[in-house]
């Protein structure tokens, strides 16, 4: 085979591998795009479903007559956010807490006291933000 021969098939060789390889990236990359956009979506109807909850609860505990209604809604759909609100702040007050904690014990304990409780706060972690995604923690996906 001559040289020229020989450079043409390893370039339609290397051709075909490059192709090959951006092929099967491109569903991956496709596919991670189309979840992080549903999760945002997903996440928008979830805080709409959670005032939705909160507002029917309390016109099903009141009771309500059809102007009522009208009135209450408002004011409970503003609470309901403000009720997320604080939620959230708490929650992130409540991280760094528990990373203050670590911090803390971190000299106290041993190596593997220490990779129970990082093994435990990742468990915690998710059960928690499972329990945030209609009550799916990770071992019950």
């Amino acid at each position: 085979m001559t040289t020229d021969r020989k450079k043409a098939v390893l370039f339609l060789s290397l051709t075909l591998i490059l192709g090959i390889l951006i092929g099967s990236m491109i569903p991956g990359a496709v596919g991670r795009m189309r979840y992080r956009s549903n999760m945002h979506e997903r996440s928008a109807r979830e805080d709409q479903g959670r005032h939705n909850r909160f507002t029917g609860m309390i016109i099903r505990v009141v009771k309500p007559d059809s102007d009522q209604i009208k009135l209450i809604r408002p004011i409970t759909e503003a609470t309901a956010a403000r009720v997320q609100e604080l939620e959230k702040i708490s929650n992130e007050k409540m991280a760094q807490l528990m990373d203050s904690m670590r911090v803390q014990l971190k000299p106290i304990l041993n190596e593997e006291q220490s990779k129970r409780l990082d093994d435990f706060g990742k468990k915690a972690k998710s059960r928690w933000h499972g329990r945030r995604d209609g009550g799916r923690g990770e071992e019950n996906k």
